[in-house]
């Protein structure tokens, strides 16, 4: 039995046909999914590089707005539910 240990963040709200076509595909080929427990995802979370700040910083300095970008992604994703294990972004 294959593992893979994953949270989908992109689209987290349980009605959607993505999402749910995906488990199907993926549990039809043996791909088990493990939940973390909310430490685990907070203890990975604080280890790994904060990519989305590099990019926004990056995106600010070419007069975008990275960090107006990353905020919102994060709000609307929270709004559909998914829980966040640390803020990303600038501060």
């Amino acid at each position: 039995m294959n593992r893979c240990n994953v949270s989908i963040i992109a689209f987290p709200h349980p009605d959607n046909v993505w999402r749910t076509r995906c488990d199907r595909e993926w549990k039809a080929a043996g791909i088990e999914f493990i939940d973390f427990p909310k430490e685990e995802k907070v203890k990975w979370a604080n280890s790994v590089t904060d990519t989305a700040a590099e990019w926004a910083l990056e995106m600010d300095g070419k007069g975008l707005p990275g960090t107006e970008v990353v905020k919102r992604w994060q709000e609307i994703t929270s709004e559909l539910g998914y829980e966040w294990p640390r803020k990303w972004g600038p501060e």
